[in-house]
């Protein structure tokens, strides 16, 4: 006898889910109802608008699908309860999410070919304990990072209770968290800092992860004490995020901003600023050639700090601007992943001979660091910046404030009014 037939099957996993959402919700969800909604159901995933009562095995998100005449608008939609189907599994009741720049790339095609490979080989992990019926791709959700409540768990998953307060991440391959409820790996997950407003936590996951990705693919966070490190894009969600995690780390910081944001820098304690649009502040900087590391959360393709850097073996320059995905939806994957290398490689054909390296950061899981930011959130030495929040209601203004790319800080969805 195999392990799946002692589990539940499909049906009896969401009379299961429904019941434990019932006692989680504060009003029945067969009470609530939502006029005009698209409804995809489990069996073909019909997309056929109705008007009837909410089912108790599903939830409202804002989900983006494709269609032959290309990609469609979010859309507040109906889609089944995510379900728990993994040892390690969490389910939350997401409170609050943010917008990250790449949920606005995602819903224009950014990424869909390695990102769904990725998706189908996490799929076919034996871990996998629930069989689920095969069904047609599913709209995609986005949202990287949230805080709720947890309101599920896999057998595996013993120190997280049942209604405690969690902040954390999902896969960018995953179904994402702009959703009443999501489904994450413990991992990704950790206990949310009891002095930090729901909204702040909620601001700080993966942005974080992303410029500790960035930061770590030039050293350990122990080896930053005395380092020079300059942060072009410090106001943006990452890079205020960054330059606060560099300074606990020791770091002398200094950061790349326009000049409106200056006085935001320095309420985080960043002094050395140059505004991006100064050419004679840029001219002495690049002149002064005095930085260890620069980490590039401008969003720049090309390295245009380069010559910020010092002249010596070990001065290295990281950009979060990760051209594989593209290439990949450009290109396929061999061709994609060929010329990514390549280009890696032309442009440290022009630096090597300085002793600098060019180098890729990226958003990287890791529950040690997702344990190291709760920790200094809870101290105070990261300190999440808003730069708008925005209601449920509110979510496709949200998603236009960051396509502008004009905010300082993050943007943020408020969930409480469901």
């Amino acid at each position: 006898m195999t392990f799946k037939k002692l589990l539940p099957n499909y049906a009896q996993q969401r009379q299961l889910q429904a019941s434990v959402m019932r006692k989680c919700l504060q009003v029945p969800l067969s009470a609530r109802r939502t006029n005009g909604l698209t409804r995809y159901q489990v069996s073909g995933m019909s997309t056929n608008a109705a008007e009837i009562p909410r089912a108790a095995t599903s939830m409202l998100c804002y989900a983006t699908s494709k269609t032959s005449s290309g990609i469609k608008a979010a859309e507040l939609t109906e889609l089944p309860l995510p379900i728990i189907s993994r040892p390690n599994d969490v389910l939350v009741k997401v409170q609050a999410t943010s917008v990250n720049a790449l949920d606005v790339l995602m819903m224009r095609g950014y990424g869909e070919k390695l990102l769904s490979i990725l998706n189908t080989v996490y799929n076919l992990q034996p871990s996998t304990f629930i069989e689920t019926p095969v069904k047609e791709k599913s709209p995609l959700i986005v949202g990287r990072d949230f805080c709720g409540v947890v309101v599920g768990r896999g057998g595996g998953v013993q120190d997280l209770q049942l209604g405690q307060r969690v902040m954390g991440v999902v896969e960018p391959y995953e179904a994402g968290c702009h959703a009443q409820f999501v489904v994450t790996s413990r991992d990704n997950v950790v206990e949310a800092p009891e002095c930090v407003p729901t909204l702040e936590c909620a601001s700080v996951p993966y942005a974080a992860l992303s410029g500790y990705g960035a930061a770590g693919a030039h050293c350990s966070t122990r080896a930053f004490t005395g380092q020079r490190v300059l942060v072009p894009g410090a106001s943006g969600g990452v890079g205020i995020l960054l330059v606060q995690m560099l300074q606990a780390w020791g770091a002398q910081v200094g950061g790349v901003c326009s000049a409106n944001s200056f006085d935001l820098l320095t309420s985080v304690g960043v002094t050395e600023l140059y505004d991006y649009k100064d050419s004679e502040a840029l001219q002495q900087l690049f002149s002064e050639k005095s930085f260890d590391l620069v980490v590039d959360a401008s969003g720049s393709r090309s390295t245009p700090y380069i010559e910020a850097l010092k002249r010596h073996v070990g001065a290295s320059y990281v950009t979060l601007t990760f051209p594989l995905l593209s290439n990949v939806d450009e290109d396929g994957v061999v061709c994609g992943v060929g010329k990514s290398g390549f280009d890696l490689l032309q442009m440290n054909r022009a630096s090597a001979r300085d002793g600098r390296v060019v180098k890729w950061g990226f958003y990287r899981s890791s529950p040690a660091a997702l344990s190291q930011l709760a920790r200094l959130m809870e101290e105070r030495k990261l300190v999440p910046v808003l730069d708008k929040v925005f209601k449920w209601s509110e979510i496709k203004e949200a998603y236009k404030h960051m396509e502008l790319g004009q905010h300082c800080g993050k943007t943020v969805i408020d969930l409480s009014e469901l």
